[in-house]
């Protein structure tokens, strides 16, 4: 992996981030992030690797997510990679058939924005976090 703290790379990072959190593949997901790592999850902050593990453990397992990120926009701010985009959530629970998951439309969209610097050699991921700006409430 590219160790250099640029647009590309953060974009890989934050793809690869979200990919690991619709398959709940949680320790990968947390190797993308720096060691200090914080992680805004509805209305709380969680703050280093143990407590975002122990928030993604608590997800329902018959819930299944994707999230499609969109709209990606880069500004630097000292020495992090801010990314500002969209991350739209489509989202099934208690399908548990062969096939696909039946689905409404979709679940929420949001302003979120991910941090990116470098942790040592490695771009991390440093902050995550999301405003809903629409929301599906049945």
């Amino acid at each position: 992996m590219r160790t250099e703290l640029d647009a590309e790379t953060c974009s890989a990072l934050i793809v690869n981030f979200w990919g690991r959190l619709d398959q709940r593949d949680y320790n990968g997901l947390l190797d993308l992030m720096s060691k200090d790592a914080r992680w805004e999850r509805g209305e709380t902050w969680l703050q280093g690797r143990e407590a975002i593990l122990n928030s993604l453990n608590e997800r329902p397992k018959d819930l299944l997510v994707r999230h499609l990120i969109t709209n990606a926009q880069f500004r630097r701010a000292g020495d992090i990679l801010v990314c500002d985009y969209y991350v739209t959530v489509l989202a099934s629970q208690g399908h548990s058939e062969a096939g696909p998951a039946p689905i409404s439309g979709v679940r929420l969209m949001g302003d979120a924005q991910t941090q990116c610097r470098l942790e040592g050699d490695a771009v991390k991921i440093s902050e995550v976090c999301a405003q809903i700006v629409f929301e599906d409430k049945q």
